[in-house]
């Protein structure tokens, strides 16, 4: 039957700005490059989308080093906290300039800009319509 091996999710937080969501990847399926694929998928759309930049919010802790990892080989560099996040000692935050050639502090400039929280996120891509689309459920 079918299995679920990961999941995630792209939020627009502006027009021009995205923030990378819930990726996870189930413990079975760790190590053979779902996380690399589904992170790509969100890179593309967000591209397609013509955002500028794309931000994450991932753990500090050891158990996190692997997706800190993944995030930094695609391009993420680390940064402060973005749109409605605050400081905390259990968060990293990084972001990724979609532009190619660019300035670095005008992709910055959302550390300073703070967005209402909606009761209800928007969230773009559903995990399971990323899934279906990179087909990667198991057999």
């Amino acid at each position: 039957g079918d299995e679920l091996v990961g999941c995630g999710a792209l939020k627009a937080l502006d027009a021009r700005n995205g923030e990378v969501k819930s990726m996870r990847t189930a413990k079975a399926h760790r190590g053979k490059g779902i996380a690399s694929m589904m992170l790509e998928h969100i890179i593309d759309e967000a591209q397609q989308r013509t955002y500028n930049c794309l931000y994450l919010e991932t753990g500090a802790m050891a158990e996190f080093a692997p997706a800190r990892s993944l995030y930094t080989r695609y391009g993420f560099e680390y940064q402060g906290p973005f749109a409605d996040y605050g400081e905390d000692p259990n968060s990293v935050f990084m972001g990724k300039d979609l532009r190619g050639q660019r300035r670095k502090q005008n992709c910055l400039q959302m550390l300073f800009l703070r967005f209402r929280k909606s009761p209800i996120p928007r969230l773009l891509i559903s995990a399971a319509d990323m899934i279906q689309d990179l087909g990667l459920r198991s057999t």
